[in-house]
Protein backbone atom coordinates (compact mmCIF):
# COMPACT_ATOMS: atom_id res chain seq x y z
CA UNK A 1 0.00 0.00 0.00
CA UNK A 2 1.30 3.43 -0.93
CA UNK A 3 -0.27 6.54 0.66
CA UNK A 4 -0.95 9.56 -1.55
CA UNK A 5 0.86 12.72 -0.42
CA UNK A 6 -2.06 14.89 -1.65
CA UNK A 7 -5.23 13.19 -0.40
CA UNK A 8 -3.86 10.60 2.03
CA UNK A 9 -5.59 7.67 0.32
CA UNK A 10 -3.60 4.49 0.70
CA UNK A 11 -3.81 2.34 -2.44
CA UNK A 12 -2.57 -1.14 -3.29
CA UNK A 13 -0.30 -1.21 -6.32
CA UNK A 14 0.60 -4.41 -8.13
CA UNK A 15 4.28 -4.99 -8.69
CA UNK A 16 3.81 -4.42 -12.42
CA UNK A 17 2.26 -0.99 -11.72
CA UNK A 18 5.09 0.30 -9.56
CA UNK A 19 7.18 2.99 -11.18
CA UNK A 20 9.31 5.91 -10.09
CA UNK A 21 6.20 8.08 -10.27
CA UNK A 22 2.73 6.89 -9.22
CA UNK A 23 -0.65 8.33 -10.08
CA UNK A 24 -3.19 8.28 -7.23
CA UNK A 25 -6.42 6.50 -8.18
CA UNK A 26 -8.33 8.73 -5.78
CA UNK A 27 -7.36 12.31 -6.66
CA UNK A 28 -5.18 11.71 -9.75
CA UNK A 29 -2.14 13.48 -8.29
CA UNK A 30 1.27 12.13 -9.27
CA UNK A 31 4.05 11.65 -6.78
CA UNK A 32 7.41 9.94 -6.64
CA UNK A 33 7.42 6.43 -5.16
CA UNK A 34 8.77 6.96 -1.67
CA UNK A 35 10.50 3.88 -0.34
CA UNK A 36 10.69 5.25 3.20
CA UNK A 37 7.87 5.49 5.72
CA UNK A 38 7.18 8.48 7.97
CA UNK A 39 9.76 7.23 10.51
CA UNK A 40 12.45 7.08 7.82
CA UNK A 41 12.46 3.27 7.71
CA UNK A 42 12.26 1.34 4.44
CA UNK A 43 8.70 0.41 3.48
CA UNK A 44 7.72 -3.17 4.24
CA UNK A 45 6.83 -5.04 1.07
CA UNK A 46 3.64 -7.07 1.09
CA UNK A 47 1.98 -9.39 -1.35
CA UNK A 48 -1.45 -10.83 -1.89
CA UNK A 49 -2.65 -13.81 -3.83
CA UNK A 50 -4.34 -13.51 -7.18
CA UNK A 51 -8.09 -13.42 -6.41
CA UNK A 52 -8.86 -16.57 -8.44
CA UNK A 53 -6.05 -18.49 -6.71
CA UNK A 54 -7.19 -17.13 -3.36
CA UNK A 55 -10.72 -18.40 -3.99
CA UNK A 56 -9.36 -21.87 -4.89
CA UNK A 57 -7.48 -21.93 -1.58
CA UNK A 58 -10.53 -20.71 0.39
CA UNK A 59 -12.82 -23.34 -1.17
CA UNK A 60 -10.34 -26.20 -0.65
CA UNK A 61 -10.12 -26.95 -4.38
CA UNK A 62 -6.39 -26.36 -4.74
CA UNK A 63 -5.47 -30.03 -4.00
CA UNK A 64 -8.08 -31.07 -6.59
CA UNK A 65 -6.68 -28.72 -9.23
CA UNK A 66 -3.11 -29.88 -8.55
CA UNK A 67 -4.20 -33.52 -8.76
CA UNK A 68 -6.01 -33.00 -12.05
CA UNK A 69 -3.00 -31.20 -13.49
CA UNK A 70 -0.58 -33.92 -12.35
CA UNK A 71 -2.66 -36.88 -13.50
CA UNK A 72 -3.59 -35.35 -16.86
CA UNK A 73 -0.04 -34.22 -17.59
CA UNK A 74 1.07 -37.87 -17.56
CA UNK A 75 -1.20 -39.08 -20.33
CA UNK A 76 -3.82 -36.49 -21.22
CA UNK A 77 -7.54 -36.68 -20.70
CA UNK A 78 -10.79 -34.91 -21.46
CA UNK A 79 -14.18 -34.26 -19.85
CA UNK A 80 -12.58 -33.04 -16.62
CA UNK A 81 -14.62 -32.32 -13.52
CA UNK A 82 -13.69 -31.12 -10.07
CA UNK A 83 -16.18 -31.85 -7.31
CA UNK A 84 -18.60 -34.24 -9.05
CA UNK A 85 -21.54 -35.19 -6.84
CA UNK A 86 -22.98 -38.69 -7.34
CA UNK A 87 -26.66 -39.20 -6.61
CA UNK A 88 -28.28 -42.38 -5.34
CA UNK A 89 -31.39 -44.03 -6.80
CA UNK A 90 -33.51 -41.73 -4.61
CA UNK A 91 -31.93 -38.65 -6.21
CA UNK A 92 -30.12 -37.72 -3.00
CA UNK A 93 -26.35 -37.09 -2.92
CA UNK A 94 -24.39 -40.24 -2.01
CA UNK A 95 -20.79 -39.23 -2.57
CA UNK A 96 -18.68 -36.44 -3.94
CA UNK A 97 -15.67 -37.31 -6.06
CA UNK A 98 -12.95 -34.68 -5.96
CA UNK A 99 -11.66 -35.30 -9.50
CA UNK A 100 -13.12 -37.20 -12.46
CA UNK A 101 -11.89 -37.24 -16.03
CA UNK A 102 -11.85 -39.49 -19.11
CA UNK A 103 -8.56 -40.76 -20.53
CA UNK A 104 -8.49 -42.97 -23.61
CA UNK A 105 -12.14 -43.88 -23.16
CA UNK A 106 -11.73 -44.87 -19.51
CA UNK A 107 -12.99 -43.02 -16.45
CA UNK A 108 -10.44 -41.98 -13.83
CA UNK A 109 -11.29 -40.60 -10.39
CA UNK A 110 -9.37 -39.21 -7.44
CA UNK A 111 -9.78 -38.30 -3.80
CA UNK A 112 -7.58 -35.33 -2.90
CA UNK A 113 -6.36 -34.43 0.56
CA UNK A 114 -4.32 -31.65 2.07
CA UNK A 115 -3.32 -33.95 4.96
CA UNK A 116 -2.04 -37.49 5.29
CA UNK A 117 -5.17 -39.29 6.57
CA UNK A 118 -7.98 -41.08 4.80
CA UNK A 119 -11.48 -41.50 6.18
CA UNK A 120 -13.94 -44.35 5.70
CA UNK A 121 -16.00 -42.12 3.35
CA UNK A 122 -12.93 -41.69 1.10
CA UNK A 123 -12.50 -45.45 0.77
CA UNK A 124 -16.24 -45.83 0.16
CA UNK A 125 -15.99 -43.30 -2.69
CA UNK A 126 -13.36 -45.53 -4.32
CA UNK A 127 -15.58 -48.59 -3.86
CA UNK A 128 -18.45 -46.73 -5.51
CA UNK A 129 -16.14 -45.75 -8.37
CA UNK A 130 -15.22 -49.42 -8.78
CA UNK A 131 -18.89 -50.46 -8.92
CA UNK A 132 -19.52 -47.63 -11.41
CA UNK A 133 -16.93 -48.89 -13.89
CA UNK A 134 -14.00 -46.54 -13.22
CA UNK A 135 -10.71 -47.93 -14.52
CA UNK A 136 -8.48 -46.01 -12.06
CA UNK A 137 -8.87 -44.30 -8.72
CA UNK A 138 -6.12 -42.25 -7.09
CA UNK A 139 -5.64 -40.98 -3.58
CA UNK A 140 -3.49 -37.86 -3.65
CA UNK A 141 -2.16 -35.55 -0.96
CA UNK A 142 -0.31 -32.28 -0.77
CA UNK A 143 1.44 -33.65 2.33
CA UNK A 144 4.85 -35.29 1.95
CA UNK A 145 3.43 -38.78 2.41
CA UNK A 146 0.44 -40.74 3.66
CA UNK A 147 0.29 -41.97 7.22
CA UNK A 148 0.69 -45.77 7.71
CA UNK A 149 -3.05 -46.27 8.39
CA UNK A 150 -3.96 -44.64 5.07
CA UNK A 151 -1.42 -46.77 3.21
CA UNK A 152 -2.83 -49.93 4.84
CA UNK A 153 -6.40 -48.91 3.90
CA UNK A 154 -5.38 -48.44 0.28
CA UNK A 155 -3.55 -51.78 0.14
CA UNK A 156 -6.68 -53.55 1.40
CA UNK A 157 -8.80 -51.62 -1.10
CA UNK A 158 -6.48 -52.57 -3.97
CA UNK A 159 -7.07 -56.26 -3.30
CA UNK A 160 -10.82 -55.71 -2.97
CA UNK A 161 -11.35 -53.83 -6.26
CA UNK A 162 -8.74 -55.52 -8.45
CA UNK A 163 -11.31 -58.23 -9.38
CA UNK A 164 -13.50 -55.47 -10.81
CA UNK A 165 -10.58 -54.32 -12.94
CA UNK A 166 -9.96 -51.00 -11.24
CA UNK A 167 -6.45 -49.84 -10.39
CA UNK A 168 -5.99 -47.92 -7.14
CA UNK A 169 -2.91 -45.76 -6.61
CA UNK A 170 -1.39 -43.39 -4.11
Amino acid sequence: FVPCASCGTSEWYDLAELDERLSCRGCGATQPLDLLDSAGDELRWQFRLNSLFNRAVDQDTLPNILTLFRLRSRSGGTCCSIGLELLGPDGQPRHELDVVYVRQGRVVGAECKAGSRLLAKDVEAARLASRSGFSEFWFTTTAESWNPEAEALVETLKEEVSAAGMYVGL
